[in-house]
């Protein structure tokens, strides 16, 4: 039956209504393709960006600790301002802090979160201590805080 079916058999009008069907078609499919992944390339966009967000907000939480680290080492040193210093970097952390809990996190995000944030706490009372005893003249009593402190302050690395 195939055998008998021809275009040479068609007029020049029926071939080109055939091939303007078949070229709308192709073309129809080709945009149903692209549109899909177009879609799929802007949702993995979001996702990056969310992503990056997230990234972002927590190395300037450990930064900010960082900084409350230096500050803390400073105030060992007797360097003046390093209590502001400090004050500075915590606000600094509570600032990105907010961020972070702005974003959008899974349960094990959430969980380094309030992990970091209860350190961070804790690490925030011990350096009050710390610039306590330094000022009361008490080096001994400062150098055991300090040590609590590089503690604290790994935990708050590897939670970050």
């Amino acid at each position: 039956m195939l055998d008998r079916i021809t275009l040479g058999r068609f007029d020049l009008r029926p071939k080109l209504i055939l091939a303007f069907v078949v070229v709308a078609v192709l073309v129809g499919i080709t945009g149903f393709v692209g549109y899909q992944a177009v879609g799929t390339v802007d949702s993995a966009t979001h996702e990056v960006s969310t992503d990056a967000d997230k990234i972002d907000a927590s190395m300037e939480l450990l930064v900010a600790t960082e900084e409350q680290q230096n500050a803390v080492q400073a105030a060992m040193l007797e360097r003046e301002g390093a209590e502001a210093e400090f004050d500075d970097a915590e606000s600094s952390f509570n600032e990105w802090a907010a961020v972070m809990e702005g974003q959008d996190m899974t349960t094990e995000e959430q969980q380094a979160f309030d992990s970091l944030t209860a350190a961070h706490e804790e690490y925030t009372v011990v350096a009050r201590e710390l610039f306590a005893a330094k000022q009361n003249g008490d080096i001994e009593q400062a150098e055991a805080k300090l040590n609590e402190l590089d503690s604290l302050l790994a935990d708050m690395r590897d939670s970050a």
